[in-house]
């Protein structure tokens, strides 16, 4: 849990993602389920193998490069 009444929710497709906004949405649905007792700030992120060109560098966006990436930086 983190102390700054935050919580991060994350979908993970690996497969190519035909529509960014179905994703968003589809994690927007399941936010709405998310027990969030604490009233935390939800936030999304969005783990795909390519992201798409719609949304690279976009905040909560992630592809398999960029995980390589943190794991480098985190491993020097």
């Amino acid at each position: 849990m983190r102390d700054d009444n935050w919580t991060d929710l994350g979908e993970c497709k690996w497969g190519a993602v035909r529509s960014p906004a179905a994703l968003e949405a589809e994690l927007d649905r399941k936010a709405e389920r998310y027990p969030n007792s604490r009233g935390a700030t939800l936030g999304r992120r969005y783990f795909v193998r390519r992201a798409p060109t719609a949304r690279r560098g976009r905040d909560g966006w992630y592809s398999l490069d960029d995980l390589y990436e943190l794991a480098g930086a985190a491993s020097s």
